[in-house]
């Protein structure tokens, strides 16, 4: 995990810290020099967020969230000593500001301290990001060391905080490995707008591989292939599988490269769908239509240019439908 992992929840918990904070004064000069800062915060210009929250402390030396965020400044920054002596005085002045316990946790987890970062982040509550996030950092512990069981009732605890994937990744992660990729799929899905663990392209891939789902193997083997980040002994795997792949979807009995440039599909019932074309490394290259659409035949054409209405270079590319069915491709080589 980043140092920086929680930035993506700093609105999340904004909202709870202000709503409970003894010491927020909403009209307060204080105030506004922090709901200014941190508009630069979470667009990642620290230099301009920490001016406004050292104005807001001096505005109001009483005012916790002030010492909070200059805190969180130096935590991003790696300055751990600085920060946590910050995170305390804030919880000197407001003791309701539970996320603060799941920062501190940061520190020490990143330091190698397990006990302390335990117990600080046990302090916080179970709606509270940091508490899904200790209980899938135990459970990641507990799988690499061969406890499936207790890995799973790690990862149950932080599937109480939805939005966080990490829940929902490592519950996917054992159903996968146990054999049950329907689950799996399902829970890595959910997870796969967030994470941060290149693997879980990898498990998708692998699950719907595993189920006969081609089309879908084929587009996740591709992008894990891919990652500078991901795993050399299962890179391998996923390149060789892709190219077995590749072969079977544009050279396999039966296949035409086709040169009309049309997609043509069916639905049989009013559904959410995309269509578009990838390149041949599964990257995205334009989408002809996404939304909902009723009962009926259509075809729609592609004329050979990316999102940006370039001509895209000669080569093999891949038409595809994606629906509550799941994704069909059509192998075109692009030649004009």
């Amino acid at each position: 995990m980043k140092r920086d992992i929680f930035i993506g929840w700093i609105l999340v918990v904004v909202g709870a810290f202000f709503a409970g904070c003894a010491h927020t004064r909403s009209g307060s000069p204080a105030a506004a020099f922090v709901r200014e800062g941190l508009t630069f915060f979470n667009t990642g210009r620290f230099d301009e967020a920490a001016i406004l929250f050292r104005k807001a402390n001096a505005a109001d030396p009483y005012y916790a969230p002030a010492y909070t965020f200059l805190g969180r400044i130096y935590q991003v920054r790696g300055d751990t000593y600085r920060a946590e002596m910050f995170y305390r005085k804030a919880l000197a002045l407001d003791d309701t500001a539970t996320e603060i316990y799941g920062w501190i946790g940061d520190i020490y987890w990143e330091d190698g301290d397990t006990a302390r970062a335990v117990e600080f982040y046990e302090r916080c509550p179970s709606d509270d990001p940091h508490y899904a996030v200790l209980h899938y950092r135990l459970g990641m512990r507990a799988f690499q060391s061969g406890r499936s069981r207790t890995a799973r009732e790690e990862f149950e605890k932080a599937l109480v905080f939805p939005d966080y994937w990490g829940g929902h990744y490592g519950i996917g992660l054992l159903k996968a490995i146990d054999g049950r990729f329907e689950e799996a799929i399902e829970h890595l899905e959910a997870a796969e707008c967030d994470s941060t663990e290149p693997e879980l392209i990898y498990w998708l891939a692998k699950s719907y591989y595993q189920l006969g789902r081609e089309p879908e193997a084929y587009l996740y083997y591709r992008r894990y292939s891919s990652l500078e980040t991901a795993d050399d002994e299962l890179k391998r795997e996923a390149e060789k599988t892709a190219d077995e792949l590749e072969d079977k979807i544009t050279r396999g009995e039966g296949v035409t490269l086709d040169t009309s440039y049309v997609i043509p599909f069916i639905v049989e019932k009013n559904t959410d769908l995309s269509v578009g074309i990838y390149d041949i490394d599964g990257r995205l290259v334009k989408t002809l239509f996404r939304g909902c659409i009723t009962r009926g035949d259509y075809t729609l054409t592609w004329d050979g240019t990316d999102a940006d209405g370039n001509v895209v270079d000669h080569g093999i590319y891949l038409g595809f439908v994606d629906d509550d069915r799941g994704i069909a491709l059509r192998p075109m080589l692009w030649n004009k």
